[in-house]
Parts: structure tokens; sequence; C-alpha cells
């Protein structure tokens, strides 16, 4: 996440002008076309985990059927342990960009 700060900073800093500047570069348009990319790469990021969150939920699924066919198979245990911490980890960090999301909404 400090890495994207720092970007998003150094965005801020190259796109609205200094006093020197001001009437030279509209800063309106600038801030509004940052703002743009900003949404625009949550949006993506946030459609990006919701598929990993359904194609690890299917992985767990199969490994799950696997499992009963098989109870004493450790790689598949060992597999579905970790495709559920996916799951959760996913889940995890999409209900934070949802809560994310609505705090500067409000803000």
């Amino acid at each position: 996440m400090r890495v994207l700060d720092d970007k998003i900073v150094y965005a801020l800093n190259t796109s609205i002008p200094t006093e020197s500047f001001q009437k030279k570069v509209d800063a309106t348009s600038a801030c509004a076309d940052l703002y743009s990319q900003i949404q625009k790469g949550h949006t993506e990021r946030e459609a990006v985990i919701k598929n990993c969150i359904v194609s690890t939920a299917d992985t767990v699924k199969k490994l799950k059927a696997a499992r009963e066919e098989k109870p004493d198979d450790y790689d598949v245990l060992k597999s579905l342990k970790a495709e559920q911490r996916k799951v959760w980890s996913s889940q995890t960090c999409q209900i934070f960009l949802e809560q994310l999301c609505l705090v500067v909404k409000t803000e």
C-alpha cells in the first residue's frame, strides 16, 4: 500500500501546477483526470480480486470432493488448506477495499 500511496502523491505533485504555472495548466481537469485514473485502478483491482475469489472457491470445492474420495491423502489436505487460506485472504482484501471506498466517499 505504501508504494501505491507514493505513486499517487507523485502523480499529484506532477499534475497540480505550482503557483508560477497556475495560469498555464488547468488544475481542475488535471485533478479530475487523476481521480478518474485512480477510480479506474480501484475498479480493475476489485474485479481481479472477485475473479480470484470465485476461481479459488471453485478449486476448494474440487479439493473437498477429492478429500472425500481420499481422506488420508496428505497432498490433497495440504492443497485444500492452502486454497482455503487464499479464499480467506482474498475476501479480507475485498472487504477492506469496500470499507475503504465507503470511507473515501463520505469524506
